[in-house]
Protein backbone atom coordinates (compact mmCIF):
# COMPACT_ATOMS: atom_id res chain seq x y z
CA UNK A 1 0.00 0.00 0.00
CA UNK A 2 1.59 3.09 -0.97
CA UNK A 3 1.98 5.51 1.73
CA UNK A 4 0.72 8.90 1.70
CA UNK A 5 2.72 12.12 0.22
CA UNK A 6 1.15 15.07 0.83
CA UNK A 7 2.22 18.31 1.91
CA UNK A 8 1.22 20.98 4.53
CA UNK A 9 1.32 24.62 3.11
CA UNK A 10 2.18 26.57 6.15
CA UNK A 11 2.72 30.40 5.99
CA UNK A 12 5.86 31.02 8.40
CA UNK A 13 6.50 34.71 9.87
CA UNK A 14 9.36 35.50 12.42
CA UNK A 15 6.57 37.13 14.78
CA UNK A 16 3.96 34.77 15.12
CA UNK A 17 3.68 30.57 15.18
CA UNK A 18 3.32 28.83 12.00
CA UNK A 19 -0.52 29.02 10.60
CA UNK A 20 -1.09 26.28 7.73
CA UNK A 21 -3.20 27.31 4.99
CA UNK A 22 -4.02 24.00 3.31
CA UNK A 23 -3.10 20.57 2.35
CA UNK A 24 -1.35 20.10 -0.81
CA UNK A 25 -2.63 16.91 -2.33
CA UNK A 26 0.19 14.25 -3.51
CA UNK A 27 -0.81 14.15 -7.20
CA UNK A 28 -3.22 15.75 -9.29
CA UNK A 29 -4.84 14.94 -12.44
CA UNK A 30 -4.48 17.71 -14.81
CA UNK A 31 -4.54 20.71 -12.31
CA UNK A 32 -5.35 21.87 -8.71
CA UNK A 33 -5.91 25.17 -7.33
CA UNK A 34 -6.72 26.73 -3.91
CA UNK A 35 -7.30 30.41 -2.81
CA UNK A 36 -7.82 31.66 0.92
CA UNK A 37 -7.30 34.06 3.82
CA UNK A 38 -5.28 33.19 6.20
CA UNK A 39 -4.45 35.70 9.27
CA UNK A 40 -4.91 38.64 6.88
CA UNK A 41 -3.34 37.37 3.90
CA UNK A 42 -4.39 36.52 0.77
CA UNK A 43 -3.25 33.00 -0.62
CA UNK A 44 -3.47 31.15 -3.68
CA UNK A 45 -1.86 28.00 -4.89
CA UNK A 46 -1.66 26.72 -8.63
CA UNK A 47 -0.80 22.70 -9.09
CA UNK A 48 -0.75 21.61 -12.96
CA UNK A 49 0.86 18.15 -13.82
CA UNK A 50 3.30 17.97 -16.46
CA UNK A 51 5.08 14.73 -18.27
CA UNK A 52 7.99 15.21 -15.75
CA UNK A 53 6.55 16.36 -12.50
CA UNK A 54 3.60 18.85 -11.18
CA UNK A 55 4.60 22.40 -10.92
CA UNK A 56 3.59 24.44 -8.00
CA UNK A 57 2.92 28.21 -7.80
CA UNK A 58 2.21 29.87 -4.66
CA UNK A 59 1.24 33.80 -4.40
CA UNK A 60 0.36 35.38 -1.15
CA UNK A 61 -0.18 39.39 -0.32
CA UNK A 62 -1.02 41.15 2.61
CA UNK A 63 -3.14 44.81 2.53
CA UNK A 64 -0.32 46.14 4.86
CA UNK A 65 2.46 44.15 3.02
CA UNK A 66 3.27 42.36 6.06
CA UNK A 67 6.23 39.72 5.95
CA UNK A 68 6.24 36.03 5.63
CA UNK A 69 7.46 33.26 3.72
CA UNK A 70 5.94 30.24 2.71
CA UNK A 71 6.95 26.11 3.42
CA UNK A 72 6.09 23.00 2.47
CA UNK A 73 6.10 20.45 4.65
CA UNK A 74 5.85 16.68 4.57
CA UNK A 75 5.58 13.94 6.85
CA UNK A 76 8.43 11.25 6.06
CA UNK A 77 6.74 8.23 8.15
CA UNK A 78 10.15 7.04 8.69
CA UNK A 79 11.14 6.73 4.96
CA UNK A 80 15.11 7.86 3.92
CA UNK A 81 15.50 11.46 4.03
CA UNK A 82 17.66 12.54 0.56
CA UNK A 83 19.01 15.88 -0.11
CA UNK A 84 20.96 16.05 -3.58
CA UNK A 85 23.87 14.50 -2.21
CA UNK A 86 22.32 11.51 -1.16
CA UNK A 87 20.94 10.14 1.88
CA UNK A 88 20.20 12.65 5.35
CA UNK A 89 20.65 10.97 8.36
CA UNK A 90 20.40 13.73 11.43
CA UNK A 91 18.70 16.98 12.00
CA UNK A 92 19.91 20.08 9.84
CA UNK A 93 18.78 23.06 7.22
CA UNK A 94 20.36 23.26 4.24
CA UNK A 95 21.16 26.88 2.67
CA UNK A 96 22.17 28.44 -0.35
CA UNK A 97 23.45 31.24 0.49
CA UNK A 98 25.79 32.73 3.55
CA UNK A 99 24.54 35.69 2.77
CA UNK A 100 28.30 37.93 2.91
CA UNK A 101 30.05 38.27 0.03
CA UNK A 102 33.43 37.48 1.96
CA UNK A 103 32.15 34.31 3.35
CA UNK A 104 33.58 32.24 0.36
CA UNK A 105 34.64 29.85 3.02
CA UNK A 106 31.33 29.06 4.79
CA UNK A 107 32.36 25.11 5.50
CA UNK A 108 30.36 25.39 9.39
CA UNK A 109 26.86 26.31 6.73
CA UNK A 110 25.12 23.54 5.46
CA UNK A 111 24.72 23.59 2.29
CA UNK A 112 23.38 21.64 -1.12
CA UNK A 113 23.67 22.73 -4.88
CA UNK A 114 19.88 22.04 -5.33
CA UNK A 115 17.33 23.81 -3.40
CA UNK A 116 15.14 20.43 -2.93
CA UNK A 117 13.52 18.10 -0.59
CA UNK A 118 13.17 14.06 -1.14
CA UNK A 119 12.18 11.19 0.98
CA UNK A 120 10.99 7.58 0.11
CA UNK A 121 12.03 4.00 -0.45
CA UNK A 122 12.50 2.47 -3.75
CA UNK A 123 11.08 5.69 -5.04
CA UNK A 124 11.86 9.36 -3.70
CA UNK A 125 8.77 12.00 -3.50
CA UNK A 126 9.71 15.37 -2.71
CA UNK A 127 9.89 18.99 -4.38
CA UNK A 128 12.42 21.46 -5.76
CA UNK A 129 11.96 25.39 -5.24
CA UNK A 130 12.84 27.80 -8.21
CA UNK A 131 16.19 29.47 -8.24
CA UNK A 132 17.70 31.17 -4.63
CA UNK A 133 18.00 34.43 -6.95
CA UNK A 134 14.36 34.76 -7.35
CA UNK A 135 14.44 34.70 -2.86
CA UNK A 136 17.01 37.51 -2.22
CA UNK A 137 19.35 33.89 -1.60
CA UNK A 138 17.06 33.53 1.08
CA UNK A 139 15.64 29.62 0.23
CA UNK A 140 16.55 26.87 2.71
CA UNK A 141 15.51 22.91 3.24
CA UNK A 142 14.86 21.58 6.75
CA UNK A 143 15.52 18.14 7.88
CA UNK A 144 13.94 16.50 10.55
CA UNK A 145 14.54 12.93 10.48
CA UNK A 146 14.51 12.98 14.61
CA UNK A 147 10.53 14.73 14.30
CA UNK A 148 9.82 12.40 10.99
CA UNK A 149 9.12 16.00 8.34
CA UNK A 150 11.07 17.72 5.76
CA UNK A 151 10.04 21.34 5.15
CA UNK A 152 10.93 23.21 1.72
CA UNK A 153 11.09 27.15 2.38
CA UNK A 154 10.83 30.41 0.45
CA UNK A 155 12.20 31.72 3.47
CA UNK A 156 14.74 31.15 6.47
CA UNK A 157 13.56 30.68 10.00
CA UNK A 158 17.39 31.39 11.38
CA UNK A 159 17.32 27.51 13.02
CA UNK A 160 20.41 25.51 13.52
CA UNK A 161 19.70 22.34 14.27
CA UNK A 162 22.73 21.00 12.75
CA UNK A 163 25.97 23.00 11.65
CA UNK A 164 26.70 26.70 12.85
CA UNK A 165 28.88 29.05 11.33
CA UNK A 166 31.63 30.30 13.88
CA UNK A 167 31.12 34.65 13.81
CA UNK A 168 34.08 35.34 14.44
CA UNK A 169 36.84 36.30 11.23
CA UNK A 170 39.11 34.02 9.31
CA UNK A 171 42.54 35.51 8.82
CA UNK A 172 44.43 33.16 6.24
CA UNK A 173 47.96 34.39 4.53
CA UNK A 174 48.66 34.53 0.98
CA UNK A 175 52.03 36.37 1.02
CA UNK A 176 54.57 36.91 3.70
CA UNK A 177 53.55 40.49 3.72
CA UNK A 178 49.09 40.82 3.54
CA UNK A 179 46.78 38.73 4.83
CA UNK A 180 42.80 38.42 3.82
CA UNK A 181 39.83 38.54 5.85
CA UNK A 182 37.26 36.23 5.15
CA UNK A 183 33.99 35.96 6.87
CA UNK A 184 32.36 32.61 7.57
CA UNK A 185 29.18 33.62 6.70
CA UNK A 186 25.79 33.79 9.06
CA UNK A 187 22.45 32.38 9.34
CA UNK A 188 19.54 34.56 10.03
CA UNK A 189 15.88 34.26 10.02
CA UNK A 190 14.34 36.23 7.01
CA UNK A 191 10.84 36.99 5.72
CA UNK A 192 9.31 38.07 2.52
CA UNK A 193 7.45 41.43 1.76
CA UNK A 194 4.41 40.60 0.71
CA UNK A 195 2.22 43.91 -0.62
CA UNK A 196 -0.69 43.75 -2.94
CA UNK A 197 0.89 45.37 -5.79
CA UNK A 198 4.27 43.08 -5.11
CA UNK A 199 2.91 39.65 -3.84
CA UNK A 200 5.80 37.11 -2.52
CA UNK A 201 5.68 34.24 -5.03
CA UNK A 202 6.84 30.65 -4.67
CA UNK A 203 7.49 28.45 -7.64
CA UNK A 204 9.17 25.04 -8.14
CA UNK A 205 7.85 21.46 -8.94
CA UNK A 206 6.83 18.02 -6.70
CA UNK A 207 8.27 15.16 -8.43
CA UNK A 208 8.30 11.29 -7.95
CA UNK A 209 9.96 8.71 -9.37
CA UNK A 210 11.74 5.17 -8.79
CA UNK A 211 15.70 5.10 -8.00
CA UNK A 212 17.68 2.94 -10.53
CA UNK A 213 21.33 1.23 -9.12
CA UNK A 214 22.30 -1.75 -7.78
CA UNK A 215 24.27 0.52 -4.94
CA UNK A 216 24.19 3.50 -3.46
CA UNK A 217 26.39 5.34 -5.62
CA UNK A 218 24.64 4.86 -8.90
CA UNK A 219 21.22 5.59 -7.06
CA UNK A 220 22.36 9.23 -6.22
CA UNK A 221 23.98 9.47 -9.65
CA UNK A 222 20.41 8.22 -11.37
CA UNK A 223 18.98 10.58 -9.01
CA UNK A 224 20.94 13.73 -9.39
CA UNK A 225 20.43 13.65 -13.30
CA UNK A 226 17.01 13.19 -12.89
CA UNK A 227 16.64 16.00 -11.02
CA UNK A 228 18.88 17.97 -13.36
CA UNK A 229 16.17 17.26 -15.96
CA UNK A 230 13.14 18.16 -14.49
CA UNK A 231 15.15 21.28 -13.67
CA UNK A 232 15.94 22.25 -17.38
CA UNK A 233 12.59 21.23 -18.69
CA UNK A 234 10.80 23.53 -15.41
CA UNK A 235 13.48 26.52 -15.27
CA UNK A 236 15.01 26.01 -18.38
CA UNK A 237 13.04 25.99 -21.63
CA UNK A 238 15.01 22.20 -22.03
CA UNK A 239 13.29 19.41 -24.00
CA UNK A 240 14.92 17.20 -21.63
CA UNK A 241 16.81 14.93 -24.17
CA UNK A 242 20.22 15.74 -23.40
CA UNK A 243 22.25 14.76 -20.27
CA UNK A 244 25.19 16.90 -20.52
CA UNK A 245 22.55 19.98 -22.11
CA UNK A 246 20.14 19.49 -18.70
CA UNK A 247 23.04 19.41 -16.61
CA UNK A 248 24.85 22.40 -17.50
CA UNK A 249 21.32 24.34 -18.00
CA UNK A 250 19.92 23.36 -14.26
CA UNK A 251 23.35 23.96 -12.65
CA UNK A 252 24.31 27.41 -14.35
CA UNK A 253 20.43 28.26 -13.37
CA UNK A 254 20.22 27.32 -9.52
CA UNK A 255 23.73 28.93 -9.15
CA UNK A 256 22.12 32.15 -10.30
CA UNK A 257 22.35 34.51 -7.29
CA UNK A 258 21.18 38.41 -5.93
CA UNK A 259 23.79 40.31 -6.22
CA UNK A 260 24.32 41.32 -2.96
CA UNK A 261 26.74 44.54 -3.48
CA UNK A 262 24.18 46.22 -5.64
CA UNK A 263 26.19 46.32 -8.90
CA UNK A 264 24.11 44.79 -10.94
CA UNK A 265 20.99 43.08 -9.93
CA UNK A 266 22.24 38.92 -10.40
CA UNK A 267 25.40 37.63 -10.88
CA UNK A 268 26.39 33.66 -10.76
CA UNK A 269 28.14 31.77 -8.24
CA UNK A 270 31.03 28.77 -9.40
CA UNK A 271 29.44 26.70 -7.33
CA UNK A 272 27.29 26.33 -3.70
CA UNK A 273 30.78 25.99 -1.96
CA UNK A 274 32.08 29.60 -3.25
CA UNK A 275 28.57 31.16 -2.77
CA UNK A 276 27.94 34.06 -2.10
CA UNK A 277 30.03 36.28 -4.67
CA UNK A 278 30.66 36.07 -8.74
CA UNK A 279 33.79 35.25 -10.14
CA UNK A 280 34.80 36.91 -13.57
CA UNK A 281 36.48 34.23 -15.20
CA UNK A 282 33.68 31.28 -13.55
CA UNK A 283 31.12 33.67 -14.48
CA UNK A 284 32.10 33.79 -18.22
CA UNK A 285 31.62 30.35 -18.53
CA UNK A 286 28.52 29.93 -16.38
CA UNK A 287 26.49 32.70 -18.49
CA UNK A 288 26.66 30.71 -21.47
CA UNK A 289 24.35 28.65 -20.17
CA UNK A 290 21.78 31.29 -18.64
CA UNK A 291 19.02 33.03 -20.62
CA UNK A 292 20.18 36.57 -21.81
CA UNK A 293 18.45 38.72 -19.33
CA UNK A 294 20.57 36.86 -16.38
CA UNK A 295 24.00 36.88 -18.63
CA UNK A 296 23.59 40.70 -19.25
CA UNK A 297 23.08 41.08 -15.20
CA UNK A 298 26.23 39.03 -14.36
CA UNK A 299 28.47 41.15 -17.13
CA UNK A 300 27.14 43.90 -15.41
CA UNK A 301 28.29 43.72 -12.58
CA UNK A 302 31.92 42.88 -14.12
CA UNK A 303 31.86 45.82 -15.84
CA UNK A 304 30.97 47.97 -13.63
CA UNK A 305 33.44 46.33 -11.08
CA UNK A 306 36.52 46.82 -13.67
CA UNK A 307 38.92 43.99 -12.02
CA UNK A 308 42.39 44.36 -12.23
CA UNK A 309 43.05 41.32 -10.88
CA UNK A 310 45.01 38.37 -12.80
CA UNK A 311 43.32 37.72 -16.28
CA UNK A 312 39.74 38.98 -15.67
CA UNK A 313 39.99 42.14 -17.58
CA UNK A 314 40.60 39.77 -20.47
CA UNK A 315 37.68 38.05 -19.91
CA UNK A 316 35.54 40.94 -19.12
CA UNK A 317 36.60 42.31 -22.97
CA UNK A 318 35.59 38.97 -24.35
CA UNK A 319 32.55 38.96 -22.79
CA UNK A 320 31.36 42.57 -23.62
CA UNK A 321 32.23 41.25 -26.94
CA UNK A 322 30.18 37.90 -27.18
CA UNK A 323 27.52 40.05 -25.97
CA UNK A 324 27.52 42.68 -28.22
CA UNK A 325 27.88 40.56 -31.16
CA UNK A 326 24.73 38.63 -30.33
CA UNK A 327 23.22 41.92 -29.83
CA UNK A 328 22.55 42.84 -26.24
CA UNK A 329 22.84 46.56 -24.89
CA UNK A 330 26.40 46.87 -23.51
CA UNK A 331 27.77 50.02 -21.62
CA UNK A 332 30.67 50.92 -24.17
CA UNK A 333 32.13 53.22 -21.30
CA UNK A 334 32.44 50.47 -18.91
CA UNK A 335 34.45 48.19 -21.69
CA UNK A 336 36.60 51.04 -22.58
CA UNK A 337 37.18 51.22 -18.84
CA UNK A 338 37.75 47.42 -18.62
CA UNK A 339 39.99 47.95 -21.57
CA UNK A 340 42.36 50.60 -19.75
CA UNK A 341 42.96 47.81 -17.27
CA UNK A 342 43.89 45.36 -19.68
CA UNK A 343 46.51 48.42 -21.02
CA UNK A 344 48.30 48.85 -18.06
CA UNK A 345 49.03 45.03 -17.91
CA UNK A 346 50.25 45.17 -21.90
CA UNK A 347 53.90 45.26 -22.55
CA UNK A 348 54.85 45.40 -26.62
CA UNK A 349 51.39 43.31 -27.00
CA UNK A 350 53.10 40.64 -24.11
CA UNK A 351 50.22 40.19 -21.27
CA UNK A 352 51.88 40.83 -17.54
CA UNK A 353 49.69 39.58 -14.90
CA UNK A 354 51.37 40.82 -11.94
CA UNK A 355 49.51 43.49 -10.29
CA UNK A 356 52.70 45.63 -7.80
CA UNK A 357 49.90 47.16 -5.74
CA UNK A 358 48.79 43.44 -4.67
CA UNK A 359 51.99 42.04 -4.54
CA UNK A 360 51.35 37.92 -4.75
CA UNK A 361 53.39 36.37 -7.46
CA UNK A 362 50.86 33.44 -7.13
CA UNK A 363 47.14 34.42 -8.31
CA UNK A 364 47.92 35.42 -12.01
CA UNK A 365 45.48 33.15 -13.60
CA UNK A 366 42.95 30.73 -12.79
CA UNK A 367 45.70 28.36 -11.50
CA UNK A 368 46.42 30.74 -8.76
CA UNK A 369 48.28 28.86 -6.51
CA UNK A 370 51.34 28.44 -9.32
CA UNK A 371 53.62 31.36 -9.01
CA UNK A 372 55.56 33.18 -11.26
CA UNK A 373 58.27 35.78 -11.83
CA UNK A 374 56.83 39.05 -12.28
CA UNK A 375 57.67 39.59 -15.60
CA UNK A 376 56.74 36.18 -16.63
CA UNK A 377 53.79 35.70 -19.27
CA UNK A 378 51.18 32.90 -18.92
CA UNK A 379 50.76 30.74 -22.23
CA UNK A 380 47.24 30.61 -21.22
CA UNK A 381 46.66 34.73 -20.49
CA UNK A 382 48.64 35.75 -24.03
CA UNK A 383 45.71 33.25 -25.60
CA UNK A 384 42.93 35.30 -24.10
CA UNK A 385 44.92 38.12 -24.70
CA UNK A 386 45.29 37.64 -28.36
CA UNK A 387 41.29 36.92 -28.86
CA UNK A 388 40.34 39.82 -26.78
CA UNK A 389 42.28 42.05 -28.49
CA UNK A 390 40.86 41.63 -32.13
CA UNK A 391 37.26 41.71 -30.27
CA UNK A 392 38.04 45.04 -29.23
CA UNK A 393 39.15 45.92 -32.58
CA UNK A 394 35.82 44.55 -33.99
CA UNK A 395 34.02 47.00 -31.53
CA UNK A 396 35.94 49.39 -32.44
CA UNK A 397 37.46 50.35 -29.82
CA UNK A 398 40.77 52.19 -29.59
CA UNK A 399 43.85 50.21 -29.10
CA UNK A 400 47.68 51.90 -28.44
CA UNK A 401 50.05 50.90 -30.53
CA UNK A 402 51.51 48.46 -27.34
CA UNK A 403 48.05 46.46 -28.09
CA UNK A 404 48.39 45.26 -31.61
CA UNK A 405 46.40 42.12 -32.19
CA UNK A 406 48.24 40.47 -34.53
CA UNK A 407 51.56 40.97 -32.67
CA UNK A 408 49.84 39.50 -29.62
CA UNK A 409 48.66 36.70 -31.83
CA UNK A 410 52.28 36.47 -32.55
CA UNK A 411 53.82 36.10 -29.84
CA UNK A 412 51.30 34.05 -29.01
CA UNK A 413 52.73 31.31 -31.59
CA UNK A 414 56.10 32.29 -30.33
CA UNK A 415 55.55 30.49 -26.70
CA UNK A 416 55.00 27.16 -28.30
CA UNK A 417 58.35 25.03 -27.45
CA UNK A 418 59.68 23.70 -30.35
CA UNK A 419 62.32 21.42 -28.98
CA UNK A 420 59.66 19.68 -26.33
CA UNK A 421 56.75 19.89 -28.93
CA UNK A 422 54.29 21.73 -26.38
CA UNK A 423 52.94 24.87 -25.16
CA UNK A 424 54.55 25.48 -21.82
CA UNK A 425 53.31 27.10 -19.03
CA UNK A 426 54.61 29.94 -19.31
CA UNK A 427 57.73 32.17 -21.01
CA UNK A 428 59.81 31.45 -17.90
CA UNK A 429 58.57 27.84 -17.30
CA UNK A 430 58.60 26.94 -20.33
CA UNK A 431 59.31 23.18 -19.35
CA UNK A 432 56.25 22.49 -18.01
CA UNK A 433 53.31 21.27 -20.09
CA UNK A 434 49.98 22.80 -20.07
CA UNK A 435 46.71 21.61 -20.33
CA UNK A 436 45.26 25.46 -20.73
CA UNK A 437 47.34 26.77 -23.25
CA UNK A 438 44.15 26.51 -26.04
CA UNK A 439 41.83 28.72 -24.67
CA UNK A 440 42.38 31.96 -26.67
CA UNK A 441 42.28 29.56 -29.76
CA UNK A 442 38.91 28.05 -28.76
CA UNK A 443 37.08 31.30 -28.10
CA UNK A 444 38.53 33.19 -31.52
CA UNK A 445 37.16 30.77 -32.91
CA UNK A 446 33.83 30.49 -31.17
CA UNK A 447 33.40 34.59 -31.33
CA UNK A 448 35.68 35.35 -34.40
CA UNK A 449 35.59 32.52 -36.52
CA UNK A 450 39.15 32.00 -37.45
CA UNK A 451 41.83 30.42 -35.16
CA UNK A 452 45.06 31.95 -33.54
CA UNK A 453 47.39 28.63 -34.41
CA UNK A 454 48.13 26.10 -36.83
CA UNK A 455 47.17 22.94 -37.33
CA UNK A 456 50.73 21.68 -36.62
CA UNK A 457 50.89 23.32 -33.29
CA UNK A 458 47.68 22.35 -32.22
CA UNK A 459 47.82 18.93 -33.15
CA UNK A 460 51.79 18.34 -31.69
CA UNK A 461 50.70 19.91 -28.41
CA UNK A 462 47.15 17.74 -28.00
CA UNK A 463 49.70 14.85 -28.90
CA UNK A 464 51.93 15.40 -25.78
CA UNK A 465 48.67 15.65 -23.87
CA UNK A 466 48.01 12.10 -24.93
CA UNK A 467 51.12 10.94 -24.75
CA UNK A 468 52.36 12.58 -22.01
CA UNK A 469 49.75 14.09 -19.26
CA UNK A 470 46.94 11.75 -19.83
CA UNK A 471 45.54 9.44 -17.00
CA UNK A 472 43.01 6.94 -15.84
CA UNK A 473 40.79 10.21 -14.17
CA UNK A 474 41.70 13.04 -16.72
CA UNK A 475 44.99 15.25 -17.95
CA UNK A 476 47.19 16.49 -15.27
CA UNK A 477 46.80 20.71 -14.98
CA UNK A 478 50.31 20.53 -15.87
CA UNK A 479 53.35 18.33 -15.64
CA UNK A 480 56.63 17.90 -16.40
CA UNK A 481 58.01 17.44 -20.07
CA UNK A 482 57.88 13.14 -19.47
CA UNK A 483 54.66 13.49 -17.67
CA UNK A 484 55.78 13.00 -14.32
CA UNK A 485 54.01 15.22 -11.42
CA UNK A 486 55.66 18.60 -10.84
CA UNK A 487 58.66 18.65 -8.04
CA UNK A 488 57.07 20.82 -5.33
CA UNK A 489 59.79 23.77 -5.85
CA UNK A 490 58.83 24.66 -9.45
CA UNK A 491 55.85 25.46 -8.30
CA UNK A 492 57.27 28.57 -6.42
CA UNK A 493 59.08 31.50 -8.11
CA UNK A 494 62.03 32.22 -6.96
CA UNK A 495 62.37 33.21 -3.18
CA UNK A 496 58.68 33.72 -3.26
CA UNK A 497 56.64 30.34 -1.98
CA UNK A 498 53.90 29.32 -3.78
CA UNK A 499 50.40 29.22 -2.00
CA UNK A 500 50.41 25.43 -3.30
CA UNK A 501 53.31 25.05 -0.76
CA UNK A 502 52.11 26.63 2.33
CA UNK A 503 48.63 24.23 2.35
CA UNK A 504 48.92 21.78 3.97
CA UNK A 505 48.02 18.18 2.92
CA UNK A 506 48.05 18.84 -1.03
CA UNK A 507 49.22 15.24 -2.26
CA UNK A 508 50.09 15.14 -5.51
CA UNK A 509 46.90 14.62 -8.04
CA UNK A 510 44.71 16.68 -5.94
CA UNK A 511 43.35 20.26 -6.98
CA UNK A 512 46.33 22.39 -9.22
CA UNK A 513 49.02 20.02 -8.09
CA UNK A 514 48.50 18.12 -11.11
CA UNK A 515 44.19 17.53 -10.54
CA UNK A 516 41.81 17.45 -13.81
CA UNK A 517 39.81 20.01 -15.11
CA UNK A 518 36.88 19.19 -16.89
CA UNK A 519 36.74 22.34 -18.00
CA UNK A 520 40.18 22.26 -19.17
CA UNK A 521 40.20 19.21 -20.56
CA UNK A 522 37.44 20.42 -22.35
CA UNK A 523 38.26 22.83 -24.11
CA UNK A 524 41.68 21.39 -25.32
CA UNK A 525 40.06 18.46 -26.69
CA UNK A 526 37.32 20.88 -28.36
CA UNK A 527 40.57 22.54 -29.97
CA UNK A 528 41.23 18.98 -31.18
CA UNK A 529 38.58 18.43 -32.82
CA UNK A 530 38.04 22.22 -34.30
CA UNK A 531 41.79 21.14 -35.84
CA UNK A 532 40.41 17.88 -37.03
CA UNK A 533 42.81 15.81 -35.64
CA UNK A 534 42.10 12.25 -35.41
CA UNK A 535 41.06 10.29 -32.25
CA UNK A 536 40.06 14.00 -30.24
CA UNK A 537 36.06 13.10 -30.42
CA UNK A 538 36.97 10.16 -28.64
CA UNK A 539 38.98 11.32 -25.98
CA UNK A 540 36.30 14.39 -25.24
CA UNK A 541 33.72 11.67 -25.18
CA UNK A 542 35.38 9.55 -22.55
CA UNK A 543 36.57 12.94 -20.63
CA UNK A 544 32.99 13.99 -20.37
CA UNK A 545 31.31 10.45 -19.64
CA UNK A 546 34.42 10.18 -17.14
CA UNK A 547 32.36 12.48 -15.00
CA UNK A 548 29.34 11.55 -14.87
CA UNK A 549 30.26 8.13 -14.32
CA UNK A 550 32.01 9.75 -11.01
CA UNK A 551 28.38 11.33 -9.21
CA UNK A 552 25.90 11.91 -12.14
CA UNK A 553 27.54 15.32 -12.41
CA UNK A 554 30.36 17.32 -12.71
CA UNK A 555 32.88 18.54 -11.07
CA UNK A 556 35.94 21.06 -10.19
CA UNK A 557 38.47 18.63 -10.33
CA UNK A 558 39.26 15.03 -10.28
CA UNK A 559 42.21 13.67 -8.32
CA UNK A 560 44.56 11.44 -10.62
CA UNK A 561 46.20 9.47 -8.86
CA UNK A 562 42.87 8.38 -6.97
CA UNK A 563 40.18 9.39 -8.98
CA UNK A 564 38.33 11.23 -5.94
CA UNK A 565 35.70 13.94 -7.53
CA UNK A 566 35.83 17.60 -5.66
CA UNK A 567 32.86 19.66 -5.67
CA UNK A 568 29.78 18.19 -7.59
CA UNK A 569 27.35 20.89 -9.83
CA UNK A 570 30.94 22.91 -11.04
CA UNK A 571 29.04 25.70 -12.96
CA UNK A 572 31.91 26.43 -15.33
CA UNK A 573 31.38 23.11 -16.63
CA UNK A 574 28.44 24.25 -18.69
CA UNK A 575 31.02 26.35 -20.59
CA UNK A 576 31.89 22.90 -22.36
CA UNK A 577 28.50 22.27 -23.13
CA UNK A 578 27.58 25.75 -24.58
CA UNK A 579 31.06 25.44 -26.85
CA UNK A 580 29.99 22.34 -28.24
CA UNK A 581 26.78 23.00 -28.85
CA UNK A 582 27.77 26.46 -30.93
CA UNK A 583 30.41 24.49 -32.90
CA UNK A 584 27.78 21.97 -33.36
CA UNK A 585 24.81 24.45 -34.94
CA UNK A 586 27.98 25.59 -37.27
CA UNK A 587 29.07 22.72 -38.66
CA UNK A 588 32.29 22.58 -37.19
CA UNK A 589 31.91 19.60 -34.81
CA UNK A 590 30.44 16.29 -34.89
CA UNK A 591 27.26 15.85 -33.70
CA UNK A 592 27.78 12.97 -32.08
CA UNK A 593 30.08 13.72 -29.38
CA UNK A 594 26.62 15.38 -27.65
CA UNK A 595 24.03 12.29 -28.73
CA UNK A 596 26.71 9.72 -27.27
CA UNK A 597 26.88 11.01 -24.50
CA UNK A 598 23.49 10.06 -23.55
CA UNK A 599 23.72 6.50 -24.28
Amino acid sequence: MKKNNSMLLLLRRQSAEDVLVTKIPPQVDDSWEFSGESEGFSISVLLKKEELYTSFKITGSHPEGENGHFVLQAETSGRELWNFDGPVTSDEIYRQSPHDVDAWISDDIAKQAVPLIAFGEDSLWGAVSSSPAFYDNYTSQGYFPSKGFLELSSGDSGQTPGKKPNSLLLEKEYNLSAGQKLSTGVIEAFDHPMKPDDPHMFEGFIFDFSLQGENLEQKRNYFRQQINRRIAVRFCNSSGESLFGDLSSATAYMNLRRNETGNSEFWVIPAVEYSNVQYGRDAFWISMMLDPRWDASCLENDLVKADTYSEYCLFDLIWAYRNWKNGQQVNMENVKRCLSVVESKVRDSWFYAYDESDGRQDFQFWGDIMAFEKDDVVSYNQGLLSAALAMAEKMSLHLPENMNPGKAADNYRALFNEDLSFFPMSRQKNTLLTVDALVGDVLSQAYLEEPLLPDSLVEKHYRAMVEKSKTPWGFKTVCMPDGSYLPHELYNAGDYIAQINREENMPDGTYYRGGSYLLYDGVMLIDACLHKIPGADEELIKRIRLEFEMGGTTYECLNTTTGEPWKPNMGWNGGIYALLKLFIDEGKINPEIITRLDH
